[in-house]
Parts: structure tokens; C-alpha cells; sequence
């Protein structure tokens, strides 16, 4: 169940490449039924996902996470404050029976920065492009919150799908203090061309 609607685009159909197409909203331009919705999900049933198809087996599983990165700096750290000052936002697209096919988490890191972590999509809708649905879900969500960038530490195996949805890559690759390493910074800037994109002003 959708917690929260999106504004933007929301609804979307798969086409014969299994690729996801946006459903235009606009009176008169589309009577289609979508296949997936787009929107907020509880913070439950995120944690469920994370626990059950990204991180089985993984203890003490958070929505949040304390750590930082400094794009301007190059430079990692640590804030327990954010376990107090925010919370964390699931973003899903949902089935026509409901069921999860690809979900990402964000949080407020401080006034400027907004982390994204936890994506994960279903096995027979890979490469349809949902993860870029929820990533930029996540990136609205950080723009509507005056962040300016959006920052995450991807697997190497994972870093392509983030440069799909306007990432770029920040760091070298590492394996120091990750589980799944090796790992990198990577950023996506919130200018205003790149928020209007993701918001279907400039398709």
C-alpha cells in the first residue's frame, strides 16, 4: 500500500522490452492502466525488503545510518545526530497485487546532503529501469527538502545503475570498513535542469 503519492511521475507501464514508460497524466493523453505505481511505502515494509532480498542474514539492519561523505572534501564521517534530527523515506514501485518490484530508502544528512541506500529490484524486472524511478523518487523528495546533492556508497557491481539515473562517481574503490566491498562514493547533483528532468517537465 502506497503511504504517500508522488508528484511527478507516478504511474508507468511495461512495454515488450520490459522497460518502464511513464504514463502520462495529463487529461486526455493516456487511458492506459498503469502496471506499477510509484510511491512512498511504510518503513516496515522496506526494512522487510532489505531483510529478506538485500541483506539476508545481515544483524541490525537501520533505516538510518550515521555516516556522511564531504563531495567538496573528499572526505568520510560520522553524525549520531541523524539517528535523532531525520527519518528515513522509503520509495517503492508497486505491482498491480501490490507486491514490491524495486525500492530505494533516502534521509536528511544535514541541510545540504540527503543519502540514498537499499536499492534492490525484483529479479524479472531487471534492466526495465525501475531503479532510476526510485532513485529519482528519492531525489525529488531531496530537492523538495533544499539539499543540493544526494550522495551513496555503491557496490562496485551496482554503481552503473546509479550513473543510469545521473550519478556520477566521487571516490576511488575501497574495501576498508564495508561488508560488501569494495565500494565507492558516488553524488548526483540537484541543479535545476536535473530536477526538472525527473519531474517530467523535460521529457
Amino acid at each position: 500500500m502506497i503511504e504517500k503519492e508522488l508528484s511527478g511521475p507516478a504511474l508507468f507501464r511495461m512495454n515488450d522490452n520490459k522497460s518502464a514508460v511513464w504514463l502520462d497524466q495529463t487529461p486526455g493523453c493516456s487511458s492506459e492502466e498503469p502496471d506499477l505505481v510509484l510511491g512512498r511505502v511504510s518503513e516496515d515494509r522496506g526494512l522487510d525488503v532489505w531483510r529478506t532480498e538485500l541483506w539476508p542474514g545481515r544483524n541490525n539492519i537501520r533505516p538510518l545510518s550515521s555516516m556522511t561523505w564531504d563531495h567538496f572534501n573528499k572526505t568520510a564521517g560520522t553524525d549520531i545526530s541523524i539517528y535523532n534530527k531525520y527519518q528515513a523515506r522509503f520509495w517503492a514501485m508497486l505491482d498491480r497485487s501490490d507486491n514490491i518490484k524495486a525500492i530505494a530508502a533516502g534521509h536528511q544528512v544535514d541541510n545540504s546532503y540527503y543519502r540514498t541506500r537499499g536499492i534492490w529490484v525484483a529479479s524479472d524486472v531487471r534492466g526495465g529501469g525501475l531503479i532510476s524511478c526510485v532513485l529519482w523518487a528519492v531525489c525529488r523528495e531531496a530537492a523538495d527538502l533544499g539539499c543540493s546533492i544526494v550522495w551513496t556508497l555503491p557496490r562496485k557491481k551496482a554503481l552503473n545503475a546509479y550513473i543510469r539515473a545521473g550519478f556520477t562517481q566521487d571516490s576511488e574503490f575501497f574495501d576498508e570498513s564495508v561488508l560488501y566491498g569494495p565500494n565507492c562514493y558516488a553524488i548526483c547533483r540537484l541543479t535545476d535542469g536535473f530536477v526538472a528532468k525527473i519531474n517530467g517537465q523535460n521529457r
